[in-house]
Order: C-alpha cells, then structure tokens, then sequence
C-alpha cells in the first residue's frame, strides 16, 4: 500500500474521532481525567459501553487490573494479586 494512502487514512479516521469526540459528551467528560485525550477517551467508551455497569470506581480500576481482585463472602474479603497478563 502506498504511504501517502495510508496517510490520508489516517487523517480521515482522524476526523471522524474528532467529530465523534466533539458530539458526545461522555468522551469529553472521559477528556477531564488527567492524561486522557482524545483516542483514549474513545477507546474507552467504546469498551466501557454503559459506565454504570461497575458498582464503583474501584470495580471499574480493577476491571482495568490496576488495584487487586477482591473476593468475598459471609462478611469475608479476600484481596486477590493483580493480572500481569496484557
């Protein structure tokens, strides 16, 4: 393929994020945390889907591995180690 295709490709795909991000406001409030941009915040509302799906910030940073699984049960947790699998 030539590299002046893929370029424009490129900016098409470019524009076409750009104007999503500007109509949605879940990727703009996603744009507030600090450190995510444009391609971040899409990405993750696109796996996200519906945010209430995780009973809290926690569950969501675990869904992501970034805090440790937990378990529990009769009133016992149990901290479970961190995925290193990518």
């Amino acid at each position: 393929m030539d590299p002046s295709t893929v370029i424009g490709e490129i900016a098409v795909l470019e524009r076409r994020l750009a104007h999503a991000f500007r109509n949605n406001e879940d990727y703009r409030k996603l744009s507030d945390i600090p450190g995510v941009g444009l391609l971040t915040a899409t990405a993750m509302a696109a796996a996200i889907g519906d945010a209430r799906n995780f009973k809290s910030g926690r569950e969501f940073a675990a869904w992501l591995g970034l805090v440790p699984r937990q378990i529990g049960t009769g009133g016992r947790v149990r901290q479970l180690g961190l995925s290193k699998s990518v």
